[in-house]
């Protein structure tokens, strides 16, 4: 799998732009999310967790590791 935690400002606004769930608010929370590619259509499923107070985990399959 491929493994990430994501601490920036305005995390949950960035991975909205690029994912096709609503990304968690509250701390304690995950969803599955698929990512979508830029000509269109979905490039992967990940699943994302939110850690209080700052970072996002991020999970996906090991090709997401490119």
């Amino acid at each position: 799998f491929a493994k990430y935690a994501l601490k920036c400002p305005h995390c949950g606004e960035r991975l909205a732009r690029v994912e096709a769930n609503r990304v968690p608010a509250a701390g304690g929370r995950l969803c599955l999310a698929p990512l979508l590619a830029k000509p269109g259509g979905i490039a992967g499923d990940f699943t994302i967790t939110r850690v209080e107070p700052d970072p996002y985990l991020i999970v996906g399959s090991g090709m997401a590791e490119r």
